[in-house]
């Protein structure tokens, strides 16, 4: 069985992510199997990194935290 994983790119997102993560995983509920979410932080130097904490501790999501750009 294969499993699809999406990787979502952010940085400084903060103001269209709430949006984008509800309508996000609205979709999802649609699937017949669900994916693997890994969201990428590339240095985010809003509140991108505090709302996909957030957000982790309620679903089950991966979040990478990047640092270089900052």
């Amino acid at each position: 069985m294969k499993r699809v994983t999406l990787v979502i790119p952010v940085y400084n997102e903060e103001r269209f992510l709430p949006s984008f993560i509800k309508n996000l995983f609205r979709e999802i509920k649609s699937l017949k199997d669900t994916p693997q979410i890994v969201f990428v932080n590339d240095g985010s130097v809003d509140k991108t990194s505090e709302i996909l904490a957030k957000v982790k501790k309620s679903h089950n999501i991966t979040v990478i935290e990047l640092k270089k750009n900052r």
